[in-house]
């Protein structure tokens, strides 16, 4: 129980951590990538400064002077790509290494024939007419593989930070998780103790009423009390035995010895046991006998398991219904599988099933000397074997319990 919730905190702690990390990573990502691009804009602005003075226009046309005599003696510049485009969009000169030989309005970035440029356009403009465009690009690649190398740092680092946050995480939770795992024995400790304490004056007023009891018909006397408080001390120790094995089954250190088992014959005892109840009330069970299957554990308590189960589908199935059961196995499990045609339960009472005392139907589990802590036992047993338990349940169709063993070789 407590490892589970060790497990809970670690992996709850682990994927807000990871959401964290995603969400600034990014960010820190965009905002790299922002100012490189912002770096290579600056750049452009610059370049297109210097050259303002190199353009002419002759006859509307606009023209590098001696743009090419000038360059070569400054190569920083050719860095850039550098085109000239008319009025109408169409390419007179250009320089520089190769780019996207298109007029590119409105982009501040494109991507043709695998080059990748940023890209800033400045309007020729004289007496108030746009003669052509200055068109400069410079490559991103540099800035692409900056934050390609940032991105992989930042998933390496990632996964790094992430093994380590989540061992100091489930280490941390162990002190989390004391005061409530402290509290949990200490109200086991008190039930045990209790349970056990209660058995003695139980086991004498059963005496009693029963010597009481035989009293009173030597005398002739009826006496209903008699009866209904049998009853209600029959009950009383029921409870008690149940809360005694779910204190010992829940213990941080589990006591039950385990055996490798087969799980058809465990069936098919636990069958032999029950069928006279199920033919007295007319219910047809089921279960045809599957040999090798084996699991390792407790055979006492998963007698008590399947018991309980067997005796849960009977309560709610009424005369004329079916009980099956179910063995298969994977290549590393087990599965049983106790199917009813019973009157089903509601998908909000699912949640609440293996709660202790819970009862889906209160007057059907009390008149049939139910004490509510059946599948709370089932549970706990079904835990301290690691076994998983599930249930698929409709109004009116029935209730499958399935149970998931790990299997032995």
């Amino acid at each position: 129980m407590f490892e589970d919730l060790r497990l809970r905190i670690t992996i709850m702690f682990t994927v807000l951590s990871v959401a964290l990390y995603v969400v600034l990573a990014v960010v820190g990502l965009l905002v790299f990538e922002s100012g490189l691009s912002a770096s290579l804009d600056s750049e452009l602005r610059l370049i297109a400064s210097e050259i303002g003075h190199a353009i002419d226009i002759q006859d509307g046309v606009p023209t590098f002077r001696d743009w090419i005599r000038t360059v070569q003696t400054e190569p920083p510049r050719s860095l850039a790509t550098i085109q000239l485009f008319d009025e109408k969009g169409r390419m007179l000169e250009h320089y520089g290494p190769p780019g996207i030989e298109t007029f590119l309005a409105e982009e501040n970035e494109a991507h043709a024939a695998g080059l990748s440029v940023r890209v800033l356009r400045t309007p020729l403009i004289k007496d108030g007419r746009t003669y052509g465009y200055v068109q400069l690009q410079m490559s991103t690649k540099e800035r692409d593989n900056a934050t390609r190398q940032l991105r992989y740092q930042a998933v390496l680092l990632g996964i790094v930070f992430i093994l380590l946050l989540s061992l100091i995480s489930y280490y941390v939770s162990s002190f989390v998780t004391r005061p409530v795992q402290d509290s949990i024995n200490i109200l086991r400790s008190f039930v045990a103790d209790a349970s056990h304490e209660l058995n003695t004056p139980i086991s004498i007023l059963q005496a009693r009423m029963e010597a009481l009891g035989v009293r009173l018909e030597r005398l002739g006397i009826e006496a209903e009390e008699i009866q209904v408080s049998e009853k209600a001390i029959e009950r009383l120790d029921k409870v008690i035995s149940d809360l005694l094995l779910l204190s010992e089954v829940e213990a941080p250190l589990p006591t039950i010895s385990k055996a490798p088992l087969d799980a058809g014959a465990l069936v098919k005892e636990v069958v032999e046991q029950v069928k006279e109840r199920y033919l007295e009330k007319n219910v047809d069970l089921k279960f045809q006998e599957i040999e090798g299957l084996q699991i390792r554990g407790n055979k006492e308590s998963l007698l008590r398991l399947l018991a309980n189960l067997l005796e849960n589908a009977l309560r709610y199935t009424d005369s004329g219904g079916a009980v099956s059961i179910v063995l298969s196995k994977s290549e590393k499990h087990v599965r049983m599988e106790i199917r009813d045609t019973g009157i089903g339960i509601a998908a909000e009472h699912l949640p609440r099933l293996f709660d202790r005392f819970f009862r889906v139907d209160k007057s059907r589990s009390r008149a049939s000397g139910g004490t509510g802590l059946g599948l709370a036992i089932v549970k706990a047993i079904a835990g301290a074997h690691r076994a998983t338990i599930q249930v698929e349940s409709q109004l009116g169709a029935g209730t499958a319990f399935s149970i998931v063993f790990p299997s032995i070789k």
